[in-house]
């Protein structure tokens, strides 16, 4: 069984994503509330397909004032994780492309 994210971690992703000079603002839960829908309805059972809707939805759409790709990407690698996909690059790497 696939597991998704709720409207309640998606906003807490974006809120734990800001800078400390960027506010947090909701400003189109309708949006978020279609990538929820979208997500679970499309795509069947390919969870990097439905990962990469996260991503593309969240973006485009612009739910948040500020954040929203951080958000998407963020997002789409916790719903992997969720699901058990496990992380590649070690931390090591990831700091390296980080800083890149």
């Amino acid at each position: 069984m696939i597991k998704y994210l709720s409207e309640e971690e998606i906003i807490k992703i974006n809120e734990l994503s800001l800078t400390e000079n960027e506010i947090f603002c909701y400003e189109q839960p309708k949006y978020v509330k279609f990538t929820l829908r979208f997500v679970k309805e499309k795509f069947q059972n390919d969870l990097y397909k439905k990962a990469l809707a996260y991503c593309i939805c969240l973006i485009v759409h612009h739910a948040f004032k500020e954040g929203n790709h951080r958000t998407s990407l963020y997002c789409a690698q916790i719903f992997l994780k969720k699901n058990g996909f496990k992380q590649l690059a070690i931390p090591e790497k990831v700091k390296q492309i980080q800083e890149w």
